[in-house]
C-alpha cells in the first residue's frame, strides 16, 4: 500500500488572519507610533519570492533603526528629568540592557540628533552608530574619504578604521609637530573617552553598592 503523502502546513494569509480576527501586523503596530515603543509582530506573513523575503525583511530592518534611536532619546530624557536613584533603578530593575549599552544608545541618538550625518547614511544598528560617535568631525570626513559612512557599513569597519587613526602617528610626535587643529581634534577624542569611562565606573559602583561593598575612596 503506499505510503500517505504529508502536505507541509500552509501559512495563513493575510486576509485569511484578518478573517479570523487575530491581531495582524496594521492591528498590532510596528515601529514607533504616538510616542510609544511597539511590539514588532509575531504574526507570520506570507512570502512566496526572493523579492517578498527582502521587502519584508528590510521593513523590519528600517523599524528596528527607529527603535533604537527612539530608546537612545528615551534615556536622554530620563536621564535629564530623574534623580540620579531612579535612573539608576531603572538602568538596573527595569530595563532589558545594562548601563553599557544605555550609554552607547543615548550617544548613538545624540549623534544622530546632531545631524552629523544624513538619515539615509545611517549604519542599522546602535552599536556601528556609537562607534561613528567616537569619530571627530575631521575623522568623520576622512572616513567619507574612505566610504565608510553608509547604511551597510559593520562596526568592525569602523573599529578597524578607529585604530588606524589611533596609530598613525606617535603621542609624543603629535604635540611636537601638529598645528591647533588636530590637538583640539584629539582634546575632543579624549573627553569622549573620559566620559566612557566616567560611565563605566558608575555602573561597577553601582554593582559593588548593591552587594554592600564599600567603596574604596579615589586617590588623586
Amino acid at each position: 500500500m503506499a505510503n500517505p503523502t504529508t502536505s507541509k502546513p500552509k501559512v495563513p494569509s493575510l486576509a485569511a488572519i484578518r478573517r479570523s480576527g487575530a491581531p495582524t501586523p496594521s492591528s498590532r503596530g510596528h515601529g514607533f507610533a504616538g510616542g510609544e515603543l511597539s511590539r514588532i509582530t509575531e504574526v507570520p506573513v506570507a512570502l512566496a519570492t526572493r523579492q517578498d523575503y527582502a521587502r519584508e525583511i528590510k521593513r523590519l530592518w528600517d523599524q528596528a533603526q527607529k527603535s533604537f534611536l527612539q530608546i537612545g532619546r528615551y534615556l536622554l530624557e530620563a536621564r535629564t528629568r530623574l534623580d540620579d536613584g531612579d535612573y539608576g533603578a531603572l538602568l538596573e530593575h527595569e530595563l532589558p540592557f545594562g548601563r553599557h549599552v544605555a550609554y552607547q544608545l543615548r550617544r548613538a541618538a545624540e549623534f544622530v540628533d546632531r545631524g552629523t550625518i544624513a538619515q539615509d547614511e545611517l549604519p542599522r544598528d546602535y552599536s556601528t552608530v556609537y562607534q561613528l560617535a567616537q569619530l571627530t568631525e575631521a575623522e568623520i570626513a576622512a572616513a567619507r574619504e574612505r566610504q565608510l559612512i553608509r547604511p551597510d557599513v559593520t562596526r568592525r569597519a569602523i573599529q578597524r578604521f578607529r585604530r588606524e587613526l589611533r596609530n598613525a602617528v606617535a603621542p609624543a610626535a603629535v604635540i611636537q609637530t601638529t598645528g591647533t587643529d588636530v590637538l583640539l581634534q584629539q582634546l575632543a577624542t579624549l573627553r569622549s573617552q573620559r566620559r566612557a569611562i566616567t560611565d563605566r565606573i558608575s555602573e561597577v559602583e553601582t554593582k559593588l553598592t548593591a552587594l554592600g561593598v564599600d567603596i574604596p575612596t579615589e586617590r588623586r
